[in-house]
């Protein structure tokens, strides 16, 4: 094999290694030199309302995006904080926020709050530091929307 050929194999098999790094998110190529930014996101908790609310079926409308859950489910613990992105109006300065939960068929809570996203901590990405808007919210046993913690 003359010496040309070995650099050829030797360049071909530096572009599959890199190539595959690239591949599996440990790299930054084809970020373009920015980092990830998402819609804003509403982390909902009801710990309180579901312990005090058994076996309801909760529909939360973070905008235009809507998620439901029962908190009957023995997935319920597991799922909170939820987290609804808005990514159909990310750039709006607030959101409006519906908390809707039917039981057995029949409303018991229909709650209404307007939202504004503030800057979350940064979390790490492959692209650089995720700029993510963010709301906490959690709907206490009563039904009434307070600022929660994620």
């Amino acid at each position: 094999m003359g010496i040309h050929c070995k650099k050829g194999v030797a360049a071909l098999l530096s572009f599959a290694f890199a190539l595959s790094l690239a591949l599996t998110g440990c790299t930054t190529v084809g970020c373009a030199g920015s980092a990830v930014s998402a819609g804003p996101t509403l982390a909902f908790t009801a710990k309180d309302w579901a312990s005090a609310h058994p076996d309801t079926d909760l529909t939360v409308c973070f905008g235009s995006e809507c998620s439901t859950i029962n908190t009957g489910s023995k997935y319920y613990p597991a799922a909170w904080p939820l987290r609804i992105i808005n990514a159909s109006t990310p750039s709006a300065s607030s959101y409006p926020v519906t908390v809707d939960a039917r039981t057995a068929g029949k409303s018991i809570l229909h709650t209404r709050s307007t939202a504004t996203p503030t800057q979350a901590p940064c979390r790490p990405s492959p692209c650089g530091c995720a700029t993510i808007l963010q709301v906490n919210l959690a709907l206490s046993a009563d039904g009434s929307l307070a600022a929660g913690t994620e």
